[in-house]
């Protein structure tokens, strides 16, 4: 890994790149090319990419860091991408105080990932797909807090892998308590 970060506005913004590369030996993965399906060794495989993010702190208008991964994972020797990596991963969480209340919202954007069609084992392009997240906190004391949130905000149909979809809308409460 190699990488910087910059700071401006009396480190009120932030910048930061980093480049990673990863040589992978003996790495298992599933082989569903053959029934029934199996766990093989791919000798090796290469993750490499760059990594980019900006973190705003301002004191008036909360906080809202994002973040972009460019991601290259292949198998050598067959020259395949890797399963299930997305090529491109862009995020980001807005968060802000007024009061006693705390919002945050964040989201997930992935982009262009190869996976294995659950009925035929084929290879297949899996589905982009963009997700986003609230927290709505209230704090009752100084030592504890009303937290709610809403995960898959929009309710987003999606899939990690093919054939097993992910929860739709979700809804959480908590009481927080902290102590010093």
């Amino acid at each position: 890994d190699l990488g910087f970060s910059l700071y401006a506005l009396e480190s009120k913004l932030e910048f930061s790149a980093a480049y990673f590369r990863n040589e992978l030996e003996d790495l298992i993965t599933s082989d569903f090319s053959v029934f029934p399906g199996t766990s093989i060794n791919l000798a090796e495989a290469r993750t490499e990419g760059v990594e980019l993010a900006d973190g705003n702190t301002s004191d008036h208008w909360g906080v809202a860091p994002a973040n972009y991964t460019r991601l290259v994972a292949r198998y050598e020797q067959a020259d395949l991408r890797l399963l299930r990596r997305p090529e491109h991963t862009v995020g980001f969480d807005y968060s802000v105080d007024i009061y006693d209340f705390g919002f945050i919202l964040s989201g997930t954007w992935v982009l262009n990932r190869e996976d294995i069609d659950g009925a035929t084992f084929a290879r297949i392009d899996g589905e982009d797909y963009f997700t986003s997240d609230l927290v709505i906190s209230y704090d009752l004391t100084e030592t504890v807090a009303l937290r709610g949130s809403v995960t898959n905000l929009f309710d987003e149909s999606y899939e990690t892998a093919h054939g097993f979809p992910t929860l739709g809308r979700a809804y959480y409460g908590q009481v927080v308590i902290s102590f010093d």
